[in-house]
């Protein structure tokens, strides 16, 4: 029987929570399930944008017991997410202004232009959206993630933290953010900003398969930001 304080550990998030480019037992829900004792599921997927990840959250809630850990990683705060013709998932991850660059960057890594189902006026039309409209959007894209946590917490006896690719969050931190403090902000809240200044990216160690800007964490970035997690007083 397990004595560990947590139950179970149930991760929630985008690329840079899960296995991209590094394998799954080197994530830092992987981590931190080894130094708990606990198992877990995660439901972390690259590109995922702020309503498919609020939507696993809440397809499994009613598996949360008492004592388990949900990890929330809120992805960029603009990011938004579609289901062109209740089919096709795509996100604005990625997406720029540059057209010839972005499609560089499809031919690369998303299996090319042809794939999207998106003329170039609509992406011109969406980068447009994501300037000047979706920045509106992220006090909503907290909250509901926030009462659900809250209500979940005080309902069932979860426990929960929550990480974030930047620092759009940060005017509606509280004490279950993870802070991962960098040089010029012993306040940031951006996995991408401390992976960087350490050195903990993709980018730093695996250039011959990313770009050397890549700023995903690397295994000993996930390892860090695991023992960040295991450190902020879960139990």
């Amino acid at each position: 029987m397990s004595t560990s304080p947590i139950n179970k550990i149930w991760t929630f998030g985008c690329s840079f929570s899960t296995d991209h480019y590094i394998n799954m037992s080197d994530t830092y829900t992987a981590v931190l399930s080894e130094k708990l004792g606990a198992e877990y599921e995660n439901f972390a997927q690259s590109a995922m944008c702020h309503e498919e990840c609020f939507n696993r959250l809440t397809y499994n809630m009613n598996r949360f017991n008492r004592d388990d850990l949900i990890i929330y990683q809120l992805t960029a705060g603009t990011r938004e997410g579609f289901k062109i013709n209740n089919d096709f998932y795509y996100t604005s991850a990625g997406l720029t202004r540059d057209l010839n660059l972005m499609f560089d960057l499809m031919n690369k890594y998303s299996g090319g232009r042809d794939k999207f189902p998106i003329t170039n006026e609509q992406f011109i039309l969406l980068c447009d959206y994501m300037n000047n409209w979706a920045p509106h959007t992220i006090y909503h894209k907290y909250h509901r993630v926030f009462n659900t946590l809250s209500f979940l917490q005080n309902k069932i006896g979860i426990k929960y933290r929550i990480l974030c690719l930047d620092n759009d969050f940060k005017p509606f931190r509280t004490e279950h953010f993870i802070n991962l403090p960098t040089s010029p902000d012993e306040n940031n809240l951006s996995i991408m900003n401390w992976v960087d200044e350490n050195k903990w990216t993709l980018g730093d160690t695996k250039s011959n398969q990313v770009m050397k800007t890549d700023k995903h964490p690397n295994e000993e970035g996930h390892y860090n930001i695991g023992i960040r997690l295991y450190e902020s007083n879960i139990c």
